[in-house]
């Protein structure tokens, strides 16, 4: 017998989300990050969490991929929320440690997207910070 899942995603879905509703459904972890190894990329890590969201419990899941300044555009001109962008100075070619993920990242035309400086995990936890206190303050005066 097999199982057969359905996403009636008529306003899309973020793939963040798919992931976590699939994990949270019973989907193995170690099983996707399997899956994931077999696709021609290098340089990514996932890492999942339980999260609780407003009374509800989920998992979240970021797939983060380190050596592709491109996919800053991509996943900019895909998410419904803002993208924090953070180049990395491992990479393959013409990496030149982080400066041609960087420009790429900088001259992006996805709308929404935050570039931080080449390996600065610490500048983008605080964009990040400051992207949610702004909401939350925007919340307060108009919620």
């Amino acid at each position: 017998m097999s199982t057969v899942g359905w996403f009636h995603c008529f306003a899309g879905i973020a793939g963040d989300m798919a992931l976590g509703s699939l994990i949270d459904a019973g989907a193995d972890v170690a099983e996707v990050r399997a899956l994931l190894d077999r696709l021609p990329l290098r340089g990514w890590s996932m890492e999942v969490a339980p999260v609780l969201r407003g009374g509800i419990a989920a998992s979240k899941v970021d797939v983060i991929a380190g050596m592709e300044g491109a996919l800053a555009s991509v996943v900019g001109g895909l998410a419904p929320g803002p993208v924090v962008a953070v180049p990395t100075s491992a990479g393959y070619g013409a990496a030149l440690e982080g400066v041609t993920a960087l420009l790429g990242m900088l001259a992006t035309c996805a709308a929404g997207v935050t570039v931080v400086g080449i390996d600065n995990g610490f500048g983008a936890a605080c964009a990040i910070v400051r992207i949610v206190q702004s909401r939350q303050r925007h919340g307060e005066r108009h919620g």
